[in-house]
């Protein structure tokens, strides 16, 4: 439940690199998207909430990750397996089918680096990356003008 004095945090947090590290990089929104920044080698990141008040929590609410979509069974379909994984993501396959994102590195090798659940979504480049955030901003603005005027409203 929301009352009156809690407040909401959404940011941008785990930001992932290409040699998998964890950047303590981090966005708080709403951004300002003249400003906005983003390291040319990020491959994922986390969308956190934080919700503050009568109940205190955090979570993630979903990941985004720059690069291509593919399965293992599309890849022994295709006879693909010039793939290698980035950290522990193999452990996290349960399926043949699951959906993994992955890059090309500058070998020409493809590094699985994430599995993408129902919630995640998947962008093709930084710039996309950038208008993503950014939309994501703007929504959040609505939301927090929202909870606002809710607080306010009077009978």
């Amino acid at each position: 439940m929301f009352r009156y004095n809690d407040k909401l945090t959404l940011m941008a947090i785990n930001f992932l690199n290409k040699k998998g590290d964890i950047s303590n990089y981090r966005l708080s929104f709403p951004i300002d998207k003249e400003k906005l920044d983003i390291p040319k080698d990020i491959i994922k990141l986390s969308i956190f909430e934080y919700h503050e008040g009568y109940e205190t929590y955090g979570h993630e609410i979903f990941k985004i990750c720059v690069g291509n979509l593919t399965s293992i069974a599309r890849i022994c379909k295709n006879h693909e397996y010039n793939y290698d994984f980035l950290g522990n993501i193999a452990g996290s396959i349960k399926s043949p089918n699951d959906k993994l994102c992955y890059y090309d590195n500058e070998l020409g090798k493809r590094i699985i680096f994430a599995k993408i659940n129902e919630e995640d979504r998947v962008v093709s480049n930084i710039g996309e990356l950038k208008d993503t955030l950014i939309d994501i901003s703007d929504n959040f603005m609505n939301i927090k003008t929202s909870i606002l005027r809710l607080k306010n409203y009077k009978k």
